[in-house]
């Protein structure tokens, strides 16, 4: 199966073109028939060496916004089955639709990094400065509006990746 056609490549944003788009549309959807993961993709465009170079939602063990690479699909192969593409997926679905499900850090944590980037901005938050935090951090909302961040946001996205070992 062709997992990139001219049309959905026409209709891809360029990279960061939706930055700013509150809730941006899927473009098209990959997926694995013999696993849970699947690909959403929210903007493209290829690259010098002529790979794609894609952004969008992946919902694997968890769901987290990131790139991935047209060629990284074509080689996935698990029991001889590669990456399809939803040939029923259609160009009407927004990414909320699929984020709704996604991992969240609790209370403690997300109230932790938003005081300790405050404090401390461009310092890469330590497992250290985790135990010291959470334990000091009580006002979600409070913080929340102070950082001018909200449940959901790339702040929350970056902190859930703080902690990935």
């Amino acid at each position: 199966m062709k997992l990139l056609t001219k049309e959905i490549e026409k209709r891809l944003p360029k990279r960061y073109s939706q930055e700013q788009e509150e809730n941006p549309k899927i473009i098209v959807k990959y997926f694995h028939p013999l696993s849970s993961f699947t690909w959403y993709v929210i903007e493209g465009e290829r690259d010098p060496d002529g790979d794609i170079l894609f952004f969008g939602l992946v919902d694997g063990q968890e769901k987290e916004l990131g790139y991935f690479t047209l060629r990284q699909l074509e080689e996935v192969k698990v029991k001889g089955m590669g990456i399809e593409r939803d040939l029923y997926f259609g160009y009407d679905h927004r990414l909320d639709e699929f984020k709704k499900h996604s991992y969240k850090p609790d209370k403690e944590s997300f109230d932790l990094f938003v005081e300790y980037t405050l404090a401390n901005p461009g310092k890469k938050l330590t497992y250290e400065d985790y135990l010291r935090f959470k334990k000091e951090t009580k006002e979600f909302e409070k913080m929340c509006n102070k950082a001018g961040v909200d449940k959901g946001s790339l702040c929350e996205t970056v902190f859930t990746r703080q902690f990935k070992s």
